[in-house]
């Protein structure tokens, strides 16, 4: 077969013509792989300039539980003038903790919904 019709067949959707002859088609590698998050691509855009790994890791890293990587996030957007809201802040926190910290989660509410995190940190403040 020539170059040229090979790079055609290689172009071609063959997935689609042999779903519809009823073949078996493994799913194309672009199905694979997931999309990342909204706070994965924050964090991605915003952060990783200067938070590599190495700052979630270090030994005298300041976040110790849920309420504080929340409170530290929310910090840092404020800091740096990002304008996000409530949402944005708990979708970064969550690309956090799942990608680096894997931190214990607050109780569930009865009616499914987390307790608010600015209120968990507000609380942790006032007993220093």
């Amino acid at each position: 077969m020539p170059i040229l019709g090979a790079a055609l067949l290689a172009a071609a959707p063959w997935h689609a013509a042999a779903a519809l002859a009823g073949l078996a088609v493994p799913p194309a590698p672009a199905t694979l792989a997931q999309a990342p998050t909204r706070g994965a691509l924050l964090y991605d855009t915003h952060c990783s300039g200067c938070h590599t790994t190495q700052m979630h890791w270090r030994d005298r890293r300041v976040v110790r539980d849920w309420a504080g990587l929340v409170d530290q996030v929310a910090q840092w957007a404020a800091r740096e003038r990002l304008g996000w809201g409530e949402a944005d802040v708990l979708a970064v926190a969550r690309h956090l903790d799942e990608a680096i910290y894997r931190l214990p989660r607050p109780q569930q509410r009865a009616d499914g919904a987390s307790p608010p995190a600015r209120a968990a940190s507000a609380q942790r403040a006032t007993r220093r």
